[in-house]
């Protein structure tokens, strides 16, 4: 059965499991965030290639070497107001009809363990040819 818990849920925001993952539409490059060095290693110094840098200055040099877009660039069609209503819509349609259903089948659940209709309904024929 369709509960207030339930239904609040159906309204609820989408958990982001991690800000990366939340920004991720918006900021192509958030997977790439993923390999940045962990808070204790920023500052470990490495040696590639000669040369000796934090590791995240690595991560940076890295980066710029094998891709042609800016780890900060964002992705400016996924802020379009219509791309924006167009989601917002689809969102709660989809919310819509799982509210519809819960509710038909709460209702059909109502009517099935009721003996309303098996009641004796001659009555209302003599008052409905009055």
């Amino acid at each position: 059965s369709l509960t207030y818990a339930a239904l609040l849920q159906v309204f609820a925001l989408p958990a982001c499991p991690s800000l990366l993952s939340c920004l991720g539409s918006v900021l192509p490059s958030a997977n790439s965030w993923r390999h940045f060095p962990a808070v204790e290693e920023v500052f470990r110094v490495e040696t590639e290639d000669g040369q000796q840098a934090f590791a995240a200055t690595q991560f940076f040099r890295k980066y710029r070497n094998t891709n042609q877009k800016s780890l900060f660039q964002l992705d400016f069609k996924m802020l379009d107001p219509g791309t924006v209503v167009d989601n917002v819509v689809k969102s709660v349609c989809g919310r819509g009809n799982m509210m519809y259903e819960g509710i038909v089948s709460e209702m059909f659940q109502l009517f099935k363990n009721t003996t309303v209709f098996d009641e004796d309904w001659s009555a209302l024929e003599t008052v409905k040819k009055r």
